[in-house]
């Protein structure tokens, strides 16, 4: 079952990147993707985090140009290496640390600790990102790339052998 989630999560962080990279019509419209010089990022730091949190000028900084550029090639890589390496069971560890810190992010970008407009719809408390988040951290400490990929090719590598973390 873990390699079948590790799989199905990393089919979760593919799926955007394809999305923002190409516009497929379904979070990213067309003439809005990535490829055609839109920022995947900028919009949602700009306009959809929270301004009340105490790091909302984080938030803005990162928006701020030629800062959103960064920020997008990281975005966009993370998403891409982070989901292909969770599909194929390969590189499952590093892979699963920077999306684990992506996913804490994320949540405090989004986090209302003084909603303006009140009380939020969802739990403010523990969302998808932290559910995760939590995930991810069990696929660093098990060796879920083993299951269901190339994971255990991966790790009979001399080079992973002497390195564990990249498993």
């Amino acid at each position: 079952i873990m390699g079948v989630t590790r799989i199905v999560l990393g089919f979760l962080f593919l799926w955007p990147f394809l999305d923002k990279m190409f516009g497929l019509g379904y979070a990213t419209q067309p003439g809005s993707a990535w490829i055609n010089g839109v920022s995947p990022t900028k919009g949602f730091l700009m306009f959809a985090t929270y301004k009340t949190t105490p790091w909302a000028g984080l938030w803005e900084f990162l928006a701020s140009d030629p800062i959103y550029i960064l920020v997008d090639i990281t975005y966009m890589t993370l998403l891409l290496v982070g989901g292909v390496a969770l599909i194929t069971g390969c590189f499952v560890r590093p892979a699963s640390f920077g999306l684990t810190i992506f996913m804490i992010a994320v949540y405090l970008a989004l986090l209302p600790l003084l909603p303006p407009e009140g009380v939020p719809s969802y739990n403010p408390i523990i969302d998808d990102h932290i559910i995760y988040a939590l995930i991810l951290i069990v696929f660093m400490v098990w060796p879920v790339g083993e299951w269901l990929g190339l994971g255990k090719k991966w790790s009979e590598l001399s080079f992973v052998q002497k390195y564990p973390f990249l498993k």
